[in-house]
């Protein structure tokens, strides 16, 4: 946190990342274009450890477009994720009490896909970003990665 009393969100936004690669790192990467995609989603909940104020828990949606099927041989597409945070009341509360008005930050992360083709797995490395959010005065809030 620096003298404008803004905070660095990097935990939540270490949570969005990490469940969109997870989910990601099932996935697949590559670059041909699928036939047909469909719509996959899932809830998570995630322990975020947050400067000051400690581990905490957060709820994480994640929905996608994918293919339902590849044949054998072509690669699975780019694969774009929209993930959305919630950070429950306690938490807000916990960072509003640190002065924190905003939050804002990007965070990296990695997983080891492991296929049949690849038993050793594959390391998948990401990032994403996510705005300024305001935290609000009372309640819960979103953060959306992007």
């Amino acid at each position: 946190m620096n003298a404008n009393s803004r905070s660095r969100g990097r935990g939540a936004g270490a949570v969005l990342v990490t469940l969109g690669l997870a989910a990601y790192g099932l996935l697949g990467v590559g670059a041909a274009e699928p036939a047909a995609a469909a719509p996959v989603s899932l809830n998570l909940t995630y322990s975020c450890v947050f400067p000051v104020i400690g581990k905490k828990q957060l709820k994480v949606a994640i929905k996608s477009d994918v293919p339902a099927r590849l044949p054998v041989g072509v690669s699975m597409p780019r694969v774009v994720f929209d993930t959305t945070t919630t950070v429950p009341e306690d938490t807000a509360n916990g960072l509003l009490s640190v002065g924190a008005e905003t939050m804002e930050g990007g965070a990296l992360a990695q997983a080891v896909l492991t296929v049949p083709e690849y038993p050793d797995g594959i390391a998948i490395k990401t990032g994403a970003q996510f705005p300024r959010t305001f935290i609000p005065p009372a309640g819960s809030f979103d953060v959306r990665a992007v």
